[in-house]
């Protein structure tokens, strides 16, 4: 079977890396040089630039172009390959992930900051790369996905952030819970199989969060008693709607009814 060109550039550009002469990676594909000498000047080019701090606006601006994009060119009709090719192929859009990636690995390393905490200096960079491969992912079972990779590390945070008597984070609070909220919404909205097996992993998330705020709830500053209860209480309301089903009146399609689990977190 014929290599894609996208798989080409990726296997060029890790030759490349390892040493190999970019003229002689060339040589192996003439018939698509004209379109990867191009990319591949781009990349090596970018792996040269000096290490900057990204900007969160700029990066997540450049984003919003590129899914912007690549839904108004699902809606064009088929064009000829080189046509299509110049105007917008896969190819391009991964040279722009590339971009944000080197822009975010710049700063640090996107390993170094996959276990930072917030007050860590890598924590940004952590926070940009989860919102990059979010904006890169088009379909909504995967963005459910990432909404449960997201509460994840956002209460393992917590619960390593946290330190007896001392006030609790309430914006990583929030944000743990908004993460699961907005994970159960995008599984509501699947059909099927995917819906199922993802609402079991939203109900896995939600238990472990109740029995993380109810080990903490103990030791915690006085003044934060309230709003771990009131967050306690959220998770228990979130879970029995998991598990039996959310009140008589959502169960009966009513639209009068808001279930408290389903308010955006906003303590502070």
């Amino acid at each position: 079977m014929k290599p894609k060109i996208e798989e080409i550039f990726e296997s060029l550009l890790i030759e490349i890396q390892k040493g190999r002469r970019m003229e002689d990676c060339l040589k192996d594909y003439p018939e698509y040089r004209a379109e990867l000498e191009p990319l591949l000047l781009l990349s090596c080019q970018l792996n040269g630039l000096p290490k900057l701090e990204p900007e969160r606006q700029a990066v997540e601006s450049a984003l919003s172009r590129v899914r912007r994009i690549v839904y108004e060119q699902r809606e064009q009709p088929k064009q000829p390959f080189l046509r299509r090719f110049v105007t917008l192929h896969p190819v391009f859009i991964r040279a722009a992930a590339t971009i944000v990636l080197v822009l975010l690995a710049g700063w640090g390393g996107i390993s170094f900051s996959a276990q930072s905490l917030p007050g860590n200096i890598f924590y940004p960079v952590k926070r940009l790369a989860e919102n990059a491969r979010y904006n890169l992912t088009f379909t909504p079972d995967g963005r459910a996905e990432l909404h449960i990779a997201f509460a994840r590390n956002r209460t393992g945070e917590l619960l390593k952030s946290f330190r007896p008597n001392v006030t609790l984070d309430k914006r990583l609070l929030n944000s743990m819970l908004n993460e699961t909220r907005s994970a159960q919404k995008g599984a509501e909205k699947l059909a099927g199989a995917k819906s199922l097996v993802l609402m079991d992993k939203v109900e896995q998330v939600n238990r472990w969060q109740k029995s993380t705020l109810e080990d903490i709830q103990p030791i915690a500053y006085a003044g934060d008693s309230a709003i771990l209860c009131n967050a306690i209480s959220l998770c228990a309301q979130r879970g029995d709607c998991l598990t039996r089903g959310c009140c008589s009146e959502c169960r009966y399609g009513s639209e009068a009814c808001v279930c408290p689990w389903e308010t955006i977190c906003a303590w502070k």
